[in-house]
């Protein structure tokens, strides 16, 4: 995929700890020192590569220490982004192997749901039981709605001008795909 084909996406990862990931406008100094500064503490120590757009931000933070991947350096002490390039792996592994397709619409949704994934794992000390509360807890007061497909639509249409009702073709159709998507999300959240 060419890099103007890419979608920027910018994760902050705590190493041992949580991530946060957030779909860029655009790669600038300023839309990243933006999403950094509204995700990061900085009272932390800030870990990157080599980039420009991190020289200024870095001098919020309590420290801050880059590698130059560029010199084939990827770690000094413990200055290395290998725990952030460790969720994208899981998180490019996933998009191609699993959902193979993602518009730019739904992106942050994808984002949250590894991110819920890498920020509840069993190295934290979430079980099974505690993951899938607190998926559950999350979803309290959200409502799902799925918008008719294109065929769909035109079977509505010819059975109403045929005098026949949908009704129940499309509540059972609705109730499947539903209860078939929670059950493959609450496998996947169990794992």
């Amino acid at each position: 995929m060419a890099w103007s084909q890419k979608i920027p996406v910018v994760t902050l990862v705590e190493r041992g700890g949580k991530s946060r990931s957030v779909k860029a406008e655009n790669v600038t100094a300023g839309e990243i020192r933006r999403i950094v500064l509204q995700n990061a503490d900085t009272k932390s120590a800030l870990m990157t590569d080599e980039a420009n757009a991190y020289r200024n931000i870095g001098k919020r933070f309590a420290s801050h220490e880059s590698v130059n991947h560029s010199k084939d350096e990827y770690v000094r002490g413990d200055a290395h982004v290998n725990t952030a390039e460790g969720f994208f792996s899981i998180f490019k592994r996933g998009m191609v192997g699993v959902y193979q397709h993602c518009g730019e619409q739904h992106l942050h949704r994808y984002l949250a749901e590894f991110d819920f994934r890498y920020s509840n794992r069993i190295k934290l000390g979430i079980d099974d039981t505690e993951r899938t509360r607190r998926a559950i807890q999350g979803a309290g007061g959200k409502r799902l709605t799925y918008r008719r497909t294109r065929s769909q639509e035109r079977s509505r249409s010819r059975l109403s001008r045929s005098g026949r009702t949908d009704r129940h073709i499309v509540s059972r159709h609705s109730l499947s795909s539903i209860s078939i998507h929670v059950r493959i999300d609450l496998a996947r959240l169990l794992l």
